[in-house]
């Protein structure tokens, strides 16, 4: 039997493994003992997912069966027991970028973009140099942004966001990413 999620809703399945009390394994080590994180850390982190299921208001190109999408932390239900698989839901809306392959896609208002961090270099003398500051407002260069983002936020434009209303860092393609709704950035320079 087959299940359907109602309404903009996706039922998923992590592509982590984890455990029958929400928590993520962080890995395995040499000699077969499995990492495990805490609650509190598998509750701070975004994460991918696969679509098993997507409610009928949902964009059908984007939200179809096998889907990975990448959902922010805590955006999620408890996990139930369908047919002796663990699955979960959330909705379309918290969905900050989804997979076609090796191309990621942020979805809706969501920009994805790299941070830009503290550059240290070494002066003619040989003492390190931190160039920047921690004052300093945080800033990225946009690698892409959602279809419902602000169209000035092309790719290599700069960003730059207030430390309170940053979201979260994740990994695609070996290369630590960020992400941030359109309306949360103080301002731009355009690429």
């Amino acid at each position: 039997m087959k299940i359907q999620a109602l309404k903009k809703s996706l039922v998923f399945r992590f592509n982590d493994a984890v455990t029958s009390k929400g928590e993520f394994n962080n890995g395995t080590t040499a000699g077969g003992i499995i990492l495990q994180s805490s609650f509190d850390d598998s509750a701070k982190q975004p994460r991918w997912v696969t679509v098993v299921s997507s409610g009928g208001d949902n964009d059908p190109t984007i939200f179809k069966e096998g889907r990975v999408v990448l959902l922010p932390a805590l955006r999620w239900t408890e996990a139930s027991k369908f047919e002796g698989e663990k699955i979960w839901k959330s909705d379309s809306t918290q969905v900050v970028a989804y997979q076609s392959g090796e191309k990621l896609t942020p979805h809706d208002n969501y920009v994805i973009f790299i941070q830009k961090s503290q550059q240290v270099s070494q002066s003619a003398s040989g003492l390190l140099v931190v160039v920047g500051s921690s004052d300093d407002t945080p800033s990225g260069t946009v690698v892409s942004a959602g279809e419902n983002a602000a169209t000035e936020l092309t790719p290599g434009a700069t960003i730059y966001y207030n430390a309170t209303n940053f979201t979260d860092t994740f990994e695609f393609n070996g290369i630590k990413h960020a992400f941030i709704k359109d309306d949360e950035i103080l301002a731009y320079e355009p690429a």
